[in-house]
């Protein structure tokens, strides 16, 4: 039986030619149903009446009231920078292979010629009516995860009825950069070349320790001689010396695609944070070994570093606690380990963390987050002394649930992390517990204790 997947596969493959000979009226097709798709209704909202009456000709399970709910929110769900995602929600039986073809074709509607039965639609080019507010909708239905584009893919000539498979893993279309070459750049025997392509290629597995202890290197289409203490590889058409090892570091076009590179970085490494976003938190942080933590090996190179940092240090990309949100590395904290082991051994032991983790609007990082290269390089800082004292105060008798062995582990961290002196904020807390005969254990501040 033909999976959904491989139903798509097949459409693409035969109807539309892909990876095979092409076909000379694909572009015409193209240019019709995109003149189709725009001037079919005057007025844009048409298309929620499309959809209402699909989910009117919708069959449904027995005994299932129909339900059509429409949601609309600003987060780009989908990821192809749409300032908000409409979601059409109904509880029909789902997609049959049927409906998937007529989506990807004109005019062959599955209702034609059912009247009878009750169907509205019948001419086959009522979705088409979505292309009005969006270049990409989606539908995820019994098996299927696909999408349209308005524009035509890279490889293929028609948009608008040309089924992509959703993977869940962007395609490089999907984090594709585009840089004019400025006028003032051109060189002879570029004067041609309107964009920069540059690539950036990531080690993955053992390559990746490698990468970070040697670094990786420049490429022009062929490795050069150049290691530039980075983890990732650049690939881009440099104007290379004539031996072919190393690029020309004073020429303007050269420097023209340098300056693009923390960009295309900064875009490349997002694309991969967003990837992980449903992986479990360990893994999450897999792509922070591409950070270019240690400096270049060439001077020319650090500049491209510091446009690195900077950028990312805006940006929502570090893991925290406890809801799974992503904050910006200057809103994020860090906390001391020996504490941080505290917590756990105390969740460990069935007792509630303490609320000062998320109510004092600190951002604290998951610990799987917790590499210090890449916190330093991306500028987190640790949290405050008053930060400790909160936390520990924060809920009423909890170190009283203490095991001894955690007990005396706080101690310790106490002791150790303030030998020059407790915060004020601490030393009027009962930290201290001792035996108070006949009355049994009694706590103690330190502003009780006299020696």
């Amino acid at each position: 039986m033909t999976t959904p997947r491989e139903h798509i596969e097949e459409i693409r493959r035969v109807k539309f030619s892909i990876g095979g000979e092409e076909n000379p009226l694909t572009e015409d097709l193209h240019h019709a149903v995109k003149h189709l798709s725009a001037e079919l209704y005057t007025k844009d909202v048409h298309f929620l009446m499309e959809l209402i009456q699909n989910a009117e000709d919708n069959e449904y399970p027995p005994d299932v009231e129909p339900t059509l709910e429409f949601v609309v929110t600003t987060r780009d769900i989908t990821g192809v920078g749409a300032p908000a995602t409409l979601l059409v929600f109904n509880n029909e039986k789902g997609f049959s292979s049927k409906n998937i073809e007529s989506l990807c074709s004109v005019g062959r509607s599955t209702k034609k010629g059912k009247r009878q039965g009750g169907y509205i639609g019948e001419k086959g080019i009522g979705f088409k009516s979505v292309f009005l507010v969006t270049s990409q909708p989606y539908i995820f239905s019994n098996g299927y995860k696909i999408r349209f584009s308005e524009i035509p893919p890279s490889g293929v000539k028609i948009g608008y009825i040309v089924p992509e498979w959703i993977d869940g893993q962007p395609n490089i279309e999907d984090i594709r950069k585009t840089f004019p070459v400025k006028q003032r750049i051109g060189v002879e025997g570029r004067k041609d070349i309107a964009n920069w392509v540059i690539t950036l290629a990531f080690p993955r597995d053992e390559r990746v320790t490698t990468s970070n202890r040697v670094g990786a290197g420049i490429y022009a289409f062929l490795p050069t001689e150049m290691v530039t203490g980075f983890p990732f590889i650049i690939q881009a058409d440099f104007l290379l010396t004539s031996s072919r090892e190393s690029i020309i570091w004073d020429n303007k076009w050269n420097q023209g695609i340098l300056d693009c590179v923390p960009s295309a970085f900064c875009a490349a490494f997002l694309s991969l944070v967003k990837s992980v976003r449903s992986a479990p938190p360990s893994a999450r942080s897999y792509c922070f070994r591409y950070l270019p933590i240690s400096s270049p090996s060439y001077p020319q190179l650090r500049r491209i570093r510091k446009e690195i940092q900077a950028k990312l240090m805006t940006e929502e990309v570090i893991l925290c606690e406890p809801e799974n949100a992503y904050c910006t590395p200057i809103q994020a904290r860090r906390i001391d380990p020996a504490f941080r082991n505290i917590l756990h051994k105390a969740t460990e032991e069935g007792l509630e963390k303490p609320s000062a983790l998320w109510s004092t609007g600190t951002f604290i990082i998951y610990s799987c987050m917790d590499n210090s290269p890449s916190l330093d390089f991306l500028g987190v800082a640790y949290v405050t002394d008053d930060w400790y004292s909160s936390c520990i105060q924060s809920i009423p008798g909890w170190l009283a649930d203490f095991s001894e062995d955690l007990y005396v582990q706080l101690l310790c961290f106490v002791a150790d992390h303030w030998n020059r002196g407790v915060p004020n904020s601490l030393k009027q807390f009962p930290l201290f517990k001792f035996d108070n005969c006949p009355y049994g254990v009694s706590w103690a501040s330190l502003s009780d204790i006299f020696f």
